[in-house]
């Protein structure tokens, strides 16, 4: 099917087949979707709003600049797909796996991200502001560069991750393990951030963290960096403090 450019509103799809369908640039508000069809389909600038995909077949997605905004989507396996450039804000995603997908500059401001799984993902330039990250597990993600403005989530595991040049300003991450995590100019604010059993994290041992060839600073970006983090903006232009 080519749905492309189509803008459909609030139209039940329920198990229709779409697979390899055309979807650039379509649009989905409030349609039902359930049990569709979407293996092998093209997704570019594809926009869903509102729907529950938890149903939905995806095959192995490669899409970019999608939106997927106030979806359900819980338990979908996107393991080794590619998201670039996609919003899934205040996404419904418990229990979803993106293990060794590629979502460099995806959003996922406001999304429930209880038990999901973004083991060994390149997710650098992300965005989690606000995001739910209750026994989240990011182990060996490439995350430099992202951002975790007022993030909060008890028992999530950062092992291995790369935040480098990340931002975490008024992060609640309580009893998070943050083992051999490569935190190297990470930005953040005095008793915000928590690690492995609520130790500040300005407090724990270099070698604990980062490692013993590793280095880490934690400085408070200036007030317009701060602002442009607040608005959305990529951290990879905030210089490294000397």
């Amino acid at each position: 099917a080519n749905l492309e450019l189509a803008n459909i509103v609030k139209s039940p799809f329920a198990r229709a087949p779409h697979a390899g369908a055309v979807l650039t640039q379509a649009g989905f508000i409030e349609c039902g979707l359930e049990g569709v069809d979407f293996s092998g389909a093209q997704w570019s600038q594809t926009v869903i709003y509102m729907a529950d995909l938890r149903s939905v077949r995806f095959g192995q997605p490669s899409g970019e600049r999608c939106v997927f905004t106030q979806c359900e989507m819980a338990g979908l396996s996107f393991a080794g797909a590619r998201w670039l450039t996609t919003q899934f804000m205040e996404a419904g995603l418990e229990g979803a796996d993106f293990s060794g997908a590629e979502l460099t500059g995806s959003n996922f401001k406001g999304a429930k991200l209880k038990g999901a799984r973004f083991a060994g993902a390149k997710a650098q330039r992300t965005l989690w502001v606000q995001a739910q990250l209750d026994e989240a597990r990011f182990d060996g993600a490439d995350l430099r560069h992202s951002v975790w403005n007022q993030a909060a989530g008890q028992g999530a595991s950062l092992r291995q991750v790369v935040l480098v040049e990340s931002v975490l300003q008024q992060a609640r991450l309580h009893g998070c393990d943050f083992t051999d995590a490569d935190l190297s100019y990470v930005l953040t604010e005095a008793g915000r951030v928590r690690a492995e059993g609520g130790v500040e994290l300005q407090e724990l041992r270099r070698e604990s963290v980062v490692g013993p060839a590793g280095h880490m600073v934690i400085a408070s970006p200036s007030h317009a960096a701060a602002a442009g983090m607040m608005a959305g903006a990529s951290p990879q232009g905030i210089a490294a403090p000397s």
